[in-house]
């Protein structure tokens, strides 16, 4: 649709419609527009096709570099889980000694034991060893009968290390990471979706001002041609062809600007796009017309609040160090206690009969006399737990207060879209009703390119004030939580 077939548009809602012979004889002499060629046709341009924000941003998160890393983010938590898991894998040991001294065999010992932790309460460990010591130069430690002697028993802390240990809060730590990961994740495709929302609506902006510009270049050349005929059966004068011409030269030079925009533009939205095999995607589209402004109601708005410190992924993050803080803090709280671990193990020597043939019992005890180190330690942690609740107290703040600042520019920018609709109406009525004193010989063709041009600026004010609004809405969106779901329904 032509710049002056949506002002008809437009007038059909104002109060004093102009007269329909008016707005006829103006598309009557745009049909007359010279073609501009190649100059109207260039890189931004794919005749047939548009592109909505829906279809934009979905082609963005499907194949753009930065949308692909963030996924990565969930193999980076899987690496980290099996990393801490692999702290309670069994552990063998086994070790082999064999002399001789002059064909004689001194020593024969063999060692192998195999060790297996548990992420449970009091986190015991399953104890299994085997040993076999022969030779005349061996001690009477690693001595055993020809069959060797077996065990298997376990070792539970009594004291410290009964609720975590460190194996126990690196997994606890890892288990969180998930969590991180989907919160990190969204974080990034988030950012990801905003700027190119904000580089949609510029390119959106810029083809619909550049289309504006369009339709005034086509209007000057269309009676810059009926001038320049009536001039050659000497109808007019000379000069008014002259100033026909300069006229559009004028605008020429604005509708190459507004290309250039428009070029720039494009470019810049391109490097969102990109084909699923890792290969830049051109832009073979142009935007859909600038839609109508969403609105959204203030229990909208308090409720988009209420769900933005759950859903904002700052909250997952730090939701992540407050859980991690508070292992920490558990953690060191275990070493405020003695270390008191027992050991029991039901030995065998004879194999060939089954039953344990004897005990083993052991209790290790280690204790610092003052506990300065553990105390300082928990300290230290205390002061972490204490910080990260101050840190999370501040990102709630500044959540909100994105979302307020992203309210008031909405607020401020339907106030302007409603000032340049009017200032749009004016200067289309100023500007029939100059034509209409042209054609009655009461004005001049200055006059007359002066009252279009108006009319031209307020209409690409309008179309920058419309931009700003749906700008305002994605940053709301994003404030919020759900530009993922890339528009207002």
């Amino acid at each position: 649709m032509s710049f002056l077939r949506r002002l008809a548009t437009l007038n059909a809602h104002w109060e004093k419609p102009v007269p329909k012979l008016a707005i006829g004889s103006l598309l009557f002499l745009s049909s007359f527009a010279l073609p501009l060629g190649a100059q109207t046709q260039r890189y931004y341009v794919a005749q047939g096709d548009s592109l909505a924000i829906e279809q934009f941003l979905d082609i963005v998160l499907q194949a753009n570099p930065t949308s692909i890393s963030a996924e990565l983010e969930n193999d980076i938590a899987s690496a980290s889980l099996r990393n801490a898991l692999g702290g309670f894998d069994p552990t063998f040991n086994l070790e082999y000694e064999y002399k001789t001294k002059e064909g004689v065999a001194t020593a024969d010992v063999l060692h192998a034991g195999l060790e297996l932790p548990f992420s449970t309460l009091f986190g015991p460990k399953f104890v299994a060893k085997y040993k076999r010591g022969e030779g005349s130069r061996i001690s009477n430690v690693d001595r055993t009968s020809p069959d060797g002697e077996a065990s298997f028993g376990l070792k539970i802390p009594l004291l410290q290390g009964i609720f975590t240990d460190k194996r126990r809060a690196s997994l606890a730590k890892a288990n969180f990471r998930l969590d991180l990961a989907k919160a990190n994740q969204r974080e990034q495709q988030n950012e990801l979706l905003r700027n190119a929302s904000l580089a949609y609506w510029t390119w959106a902006e810029a083809y619909a001002q550049m289309e504006v510009s369009k339709a005034v270049l086509d209007l000057a050349i269309a009676r810059y041609k009926g001038i320049a005929e009536r001039a050659r059966r000497g109808e007019a004068a000379p000069i008014d062809s002259v100033e026909a011409l300069l006229e559009v030269e004028k605008r020429r030079g604005d509708f190459l600007k507004a290309e250039r925009k428009t070029e720039s533009a494009t470019i810049k939205l391109s490097v969102f796009l990109w084909n699923s095999d890792g290969t830049p995607r051109p832009v073979n589209a142009v935007p859909t017309k600038l839609p109508d402004l969403p609105t959204i109601s203030p229990f909208q708005i308090q409720n988009d609040k209420r769900l933005a410190l759950l859903q904002r992924p700052e909250i997952g993050q730090i939701e992540f160090e407050q859980r991690s803080a508070s292992v920490d803090l558990a953690f060191a709280s275990e070493f405020q206690r003695p270390f008191i671990e027992l050991s029991a193990e039901a030995m065998q020597y004879k194999f060939s009969k089954l039953g344990a043939n004897d005990y083993r019992l052991g209790l290790t005890i280690s204790q610092p006399l003052f506990f300065r180190e553990a105390n300082s330690n928990v300290q230290l942690a205390e002061i972490k737990v204490r910080r990260v609740e101050l840190k999370r107290m501040e990102i709630e703040r500044k959540i909100l207060a994105s979302i307020d600042d992203a309210v008031s520019a909405i607020e401020r920018a339907k106030e302007r879209v409603e000032v340049a609709e009017r200032e749009a109406r004016y200067a289309y009525l100023v500007q029939e009703g100059e034509r209409r004193k042209f054609q009655l010989g009461e004005s001049t063709i200055l006059i007359l390119n002066l009252r279009e041009r108006a009319t031209a600026e307020a209409q690409i004010k309008l179309v920058e004030a419309r931009a700003d609004y749906l700008r305002a809405v994605s940053d709301y969106l994003w404030a919020t939580g759900r530009i993922q779901e890339k528009w207002v329904k």
